[in-house]
């Protein structure tokens, strides 16, 4: 997690062990469905509205479980990768906290 500028990365597993302490490790979603803005961001018991969605987000989530969630309510992505939401950064997450995205 990088607090300072309120982003999250996730990844399914980490491909460098030098990303271990700025990235999240979750399960690869099966059956994905295409992330979209207004759809919901769940992270543990907080929910974020989702307001843009990069080209490669979709892809890079489903494939690898990677993506860079940025707390900032932006309407343009970033970068191509990234999917922007509303709402302050989380506090802290941890080992079981769930991170789940609602589609449709």
């Amino acid at each position: 997690m990088c607090r300072e500028e309120k982003m999250l990365i996730t990844f399914g597993d980490i491909p460098d062990e030098s990303l271990a302490d700025y990235c999240v490790i979750i399960d690869v979603p099966e059956n994905n469905k295409d992330i979209q803005v207004g759809n919901q961001l769940v992270i543990g018991s907080e929910i974020y509205l989702i307001t843009a969605v990069g080209d490669v987000a979709n892809e890079t989530f489903a494939h690898l479980g990677h993506v860079t969630i940025r707390f900032d309510g932006a309407k343009e992505p970033l970068l191509e990768g990234t999917i922007h939401v509303v709402g302050e950064f989380p506090g802290q997450i941890h080992t079981g906290d769930f991170i789940k995205i609602c589609v449709g």
